[in-house]
């Protein structure tokens, strides 16, 4: 008996918490009044100071709210739903609006009004529509301290809008900083993320986890965006090489990125139009090690113009032009593999040495891409820039693969450090190319192999059947139109950052598409004499 009261007593108390959880709570369809109405419920109420509502939470999703008291509601791709949301409210409290939610409001940035009112008061509050995910992040330093040295705990939660995803919302803990180097200066930053975890014995590890359906990683990059009038070109780029080229390798690594628009808050402020993605690592090129734990293939970076790779035959040492990326103990023999296979590539007269120096099917891909392309921060006479360098392990020896990075420079678009934000608009023409001479087509053509052309001819071909098709550009391009410019968040990032680079956002990606197609067209004509 006593147990039986014991239990009955356990049980009240469960119902009761549960009452008080959720007593207040009940849902909606998402309910549209007329303008006459909204009025009249305005009239016989006084406004209040204070919002009537803790939350707002559509499709049982709490929407984000920024510092100035305004909700972020972000569509789920080709929901109908997500137009015609239910909603969660409060018992005492009486959510209405007085217009559909629309793709023309949601493009030209025109934010929901929500009217909440009680017996008493009432309260119009304000939703920025989005089709793109949502990602918030906060930490407790002081923004205007964080200078490019600083690393500030921070954590993250991600709204992921996609369509037929398990997990919608994601959180972690982690560490944020500046990253950029001339793009420091522009007060729109880019961020490094790393996600982190504590173990059972509290010990701090990296959160290796997918986001927006990217790889699974625990580092990721915010890019700006700053520079670009129609904030397309790297990502774009990127994509392309990632689509197209990547894995082409014997090795059957990825030499290419992702990235994926975003909209970016911290501390509850507006940031903007962001990408989110990922570098280029030791584990995404697989590379191995030694028997004691230790890298025996390499990975380097190169981030300046100031050191022509011919001259790194002259010293088995690079200068800071090159960053190790691979976690390397002993970087002399890591100058040294890499000087070897310089030498190789750039100076042998034999055919079959030059084959063993690099990957060809590799080589031909970023010979044709960075000429695609027009990447004036990647290849300029006779050096490279922005471009990843890979030592990989062959039968004999070391073969050299490339990756391309940070491809903002592209399409048109040229460096001027004596313009605004230091960037000329399509000051590159059309015809313009740029042959990457670091290359292993080039030092075939150097010593005027018979096959390398029709090699190249043909992955040209290939490619212009396929990726670089006019309607997979095309495809590829309606829908970073729709998130960069569909999605509202366009107009958004020109209000925030007004001395930023914009175009006008009703030509929306016309102007890029004509120069790209116009740029496909040129090396269709011109193939044979960029072969020469």
């Amino acid at each position: 008996m006593k147990k039986r009261s014991i239990f009955i007593l356990i049980l009240i108390v469960l119902l009761v918490i549960v009452h008080i959880l959720f007593k207040n709570y009940n849902y909606m369809k998402y309910e549209i009044i007329s303008e006459d109405e909204w009025n009249q419920i305005i009239s016989e109420r006084e406004e209040s100071e204070l919002s009537l509502i803790d939350e707002l939470i559509f499709n049982d999703y709490e929407l984000v709210k920024d510092n100035i008291g305004v909700y972020y509601y972000s569509l789920i791709d080709n929901s109908k739903k997500a137009y015609n949301p239910v909603i969660k409210k409060t018992s005492d409290i009486n959510i209405v609006f007085h217009q559909d939610i629309n793709d023309e409001m949601i493009k030209n940035n025109i934010q929901l009004e929500v009217l909440t009112y009680n017996d008493k008061y009432y309260k119009v509050e304000s939703i920025i529509l989005t089709k793109l995910p949502i990602l918030k992040l906060n930490y407790t330093a002081v923004f205007s301290d964080i200078t490019e040295e600083d690393i500030v705990d921070m954590t993250m939660y991600l709204y992921d809008n996609r369509e037929k995803i398990s997990n919608r919302i994601i959180t972690s803990t982690g560490t944020l900083k500046l990253r950029g180097s001339s793009s420091l200066n522009y007060p729109k930053k880019s961020y490094h993320l790393n996600l982190t975890k504590n173990s059972a014995s509290d010990v701090v590890r990296g959160n290796d986890i997918s986001l927006l359906g990217m790889r699974k990683d625990n580092d990721w990059i915010l890019s700006a965006l700053y520079s670009d009038n129609e904030k397309i070109r790297n990502t774009f780029s990127s994509q392309l090489w990632y689509d197209c080229c990547s894995s082409n390798n014997e090795y059957s690594i990825n030499t290419g990125t992702e990235h994926k628009y975003v909209e970016l808050l911290i501390n509850g402020e507006y940031k903007g139009l962001y990408t989110l993605g990922y570098m280029i690592d030791e584990k995404q090129v697989n590379l191995s090690k030694d028997e004691n734990g230790l890298y025996d293939e390499y990975l380097f970076k190169k981030i300046g113009w100031f050191e022509v790779e011919k001259n790194i035959m002259k010293e088995n040492k690079l200068s800071t032009n090159y960053e190790i990326k691979s976690g390397l103990t002993d970087n002399d023999k890591a100058w040294e593999l890499l000087g070897d296979s310089y030498r190789k590539l750039l100076y042998s007269d034999d055919k079959n040495a030059l084959l063993k120096s690099s990957s060809l099917s590799n080589s031909i891909d970023l010979y044709l891409f960075y000429n695609f392309v027009q990447g004036v921060d990647n290849v300029n006479d006779e050096t490279i820039k922005n471009t990843y360098v890979i030592l990989k392990k062959s039968k004999d020896g070391y073969k050299i693969l490339f990756a391309p990075w940070d491809l903002d420079q592209t399409f048109g678009n040229i460096w001027n450090y004596d313009n605004k934000n230091l960037v000329d608009q399509y000051k590159v023409k059309v015809t313009d190319n740029r042959i990457m001479k670091i290359n292993l087509v080039s030092s075939l053509l150097r010593i005027d192999d018979s096959e390398i052309r029709d090699e190249v001819k043909n992955r040209y071909y290939n490619l212009r059947d396929s990726y670089w098709n006019e309607d997979y550009i095309e495809t590829l391009l309606s829908e970073y139109e729709e998130d960069i410019y569909g999605s509202g968040a366009f107009i958004r990032d020109k209000e925030k950052w007004p001395d930023g680079s914009y175009n006008d956002e009703e030509e929306m990606l016309s102007k890029f598409k004509d120069y790209v197609y116009n740029r496909i067209g040129y090396l269709d004509f011109s193939l044979n004499a960029i072969l020469k």
